[in-house]
């Protein structure tokens, strides 16, 4: 029955993808603002860079231009192939950080246009 009700009102579906997305993005944040995260781990930092271009959908053009790096070098940093220099390692994770907090704001305010989208649907329907 409830998957006669999600099928039924696209907007629930949406609404749940953003709350799953939100709660991915907040528990991402949460391992970066870590006492136990080290940037200066070559596998940590890939891994990192990776989700953060990959997962939640930091476009590679941006990141590049924000440190001065071709896309190709991101991509090898995304991959451990390559990394930046460990001084400049907790600058690019300060940055993700910052990036991903404004996500996070935004998909914020996307659930609660889209539950009040729903009261007011439901209100309607009543």
């Amino acid at each position: 029955m409830t998957l006669q009700i999600a099928a039924s009102c696209p907007e629930e579906i949406i609404l749940h993808r953003l709350k799953s997305r939100l709660g991915d993005l907040r528990m991402f944040l949460g391992a970066l603002e870590s006492s136990v995260f080290d940037p200066q781990n070559d596998d940590l930092f890939a891994q990192t860079v990776n989700e953060a271009l990959n997962r939640f959908g930091i476009k590679s053009a941006e990141f590049s231009k924000e440190f001065g790096v071709h896309a190709s070098t991101a991509g090898r940093w995304s991959k451990g192939k390559n990394f930046p220099h460990k001084m400049v390692r907790p600058i690019v994770i300060a940055w993700l950080r910052e990036r991903l907090v404004v996500d996070e704001s935004r998909l914020g305010e996307q659930i609660q246009e889209a539950e009040r989208h729903l009261a007011q649907s439901a209100s309607v329907a009543t």
